[in-house]
């Protein structure tokens, strides 16, 4: 269920791994939540995609950078 007229789910598909992992700017990351917010199967797709995100980044190993590094 679309509750948001102007974004469809292929266009929120285009969009959220962006959204995901908080690399998409305003105003298309309202739009993409607002979509969410009103359609489940997007806003599952966003869930799973941002827990997918956070685990991945708990695999990264922590490295210092390298002295000089600015």
């Amino acid at each position: 269920m679309n509750t948001q007229p102007d974004i469809s789910c292929a266009e929120f598909d285009q969009d959220v791994d962006e959204l995901a992992v908080g690399t998409l700017g305003e105003p298309e990351r309202s739009r993409l939540l607002a979509h969410a917010a009103g359609c489940p199967g997007c806003e599952a797709q966003l869930n799973w995609l941002a827990g997918l995100a956070d685990r991945l980044l708990l695999l990264v190993p922590a490295v210092e950078p390298p002295a000089g590094f600015e």
